[in-house]
């Protein structure tokens, strides 16, 4: 639903989830969204680790961070 709602109103779909569930929720946006779906992952944010990237969803299939415990927003923006 998220997915549907970004492409059809042109928004950006921003949420997180508790550190310790990251991984299932990024398995759960891999699985679900199209391929072409941008899906931004920013995790530790202002951190020493500090990650941010942007990327298709079939591209993050290929190689996932490891998210567990760690603080994370997730935007998901899907295109028409």
């Amino acid at each position: 639903m998220l997915e549907r709602r970004s492409a059809t109103d042109n928004q950006t779909q921003i949420f997180i989830e508790t550190p310790y569930r990251n991984m299932q929720l990024l398995e759960d946006i891999l699985k679900c969204c199209r391929p072409t779906t941008m899906l931004t992952i920013a995790a530790d944010i202002t951190g020493s680790n500090e990650f941010i990237h942007t990327k298709p969803v079939n591209q993050w299939k290929e190689k996932k961070p490891d998210l567990n415990k760690i603080p994370t927003v997730f935007l998901l923006q899907a295109n028409n």
